[in-house]
């Protein structure tokens, strides 16, 4: 899984050595899977790497558990954590792009790449999704 996400990366030349990249992480297993294997690769790469969340509380406590887990998982590998939230209420568009153009103006103001969560890069996004779902109950998880 690794080597295909490298190649991947290298294929539609989403790192160079020397970036600093941003993992958008939900707390769910697709993320946290990338999250990991960018930190397995973060040296091979030459990359330096950070993680955001973006806590959108529309699903009460199991918002805050994915918020939390993200926050473990990123102490647990000092992975630097940058937090982000608010109470998102459905607009004119509906809940979900709501949320998402909330959580989009957050990253946005994060230095760094942001990784392949952007909308100009979803092809890449579901060829990789494809194979981090495979993976993902392989990574290991943080220690509640």
């Amino acid at each position: 899984m690794l080597n295909k996400l490298q190649k991947l990366l290298r294929q539609y030349d989403m790192v160079t050595k020397g970036d600093h990249v941003v993992c958008a992480v939900s707390g769910g297993a697709d993320s946290m899977a990338l999250l990991w294997a960018m930190y397995l690769l973060k040296d091979k790469l030459a990359i330096s790497l950070e993680a955001a969340h973006f806590n959108h509380h529309l699903r009460g406590e199991e918002s805050d558990r994915d918020e939390n887990f993200a926050r473990s998982f990123c102490d647990r590998y000092d992975i630097p954590l940058h937090l982000g939230g608010a109470r998102v209420e459905a607009g004119k568009k509906g809940l979900e792009a709501a949320a998402r153009d909330a959580r989009y103006a957050f990253l946005q103001q994060l230095e760094g790449k942001i990784d392949i969560y952007l909308p100009d890069l979803k092809y890449a996004e579901a060829r990789l999704a494809k194979s981090l779902s495979a993976a993902a109950d392989y990574f290991p998880r943080a220690k509640s």
